[in-house]
C-alpha cells in the first residue's frame, strides 16, 4: 500500500511555497511558523496548480523556548 494522509479531515493550515513555511492561522500560542505539537511530523496534501504529497516539519527545540525576564 501507499503511504497517504489520513481520511479524518478536520482541519486546514495554510502552506507558503515561497518561504516553505505552513501557517496555522487559528494557533493559540503559536508563532507564525510554528505548528502546534499535534501537526508537526504529519503527512499532508499539498493543493494548488501542482497538488503533492508532503510532511509538515517536526519539533525545532530552539522554536520550543519559553524565557521569562523578571526585574530585581
Amino acid at each position: 500500500l501507499l503511504p497517504l494522509p489520513g481520511l479524518d479531515f478536520n482541519h486546514a493550515i495554510d502552506y507558503l511555497p515561497k518561504y516553505h513555511v505552513f501557517l496555522d492561522t487559528t494557533g493559540e500560542f503559536e508563532t507564525p511558523g510554528q505548528l502546534a505539537i499535534g501537526e508537526r511530523d504529519k503527512e499532508v496534501v499539498i493543493s494548488g496548480p501542482h497538488p503533492r504529497l508532503a510532511r509538515t516539519p517536526g519539533a525545532e527545540p530552539a522554536h520550543d523556548r519559553l524565557v521569562l525576564r523578571r526585574q530585581p
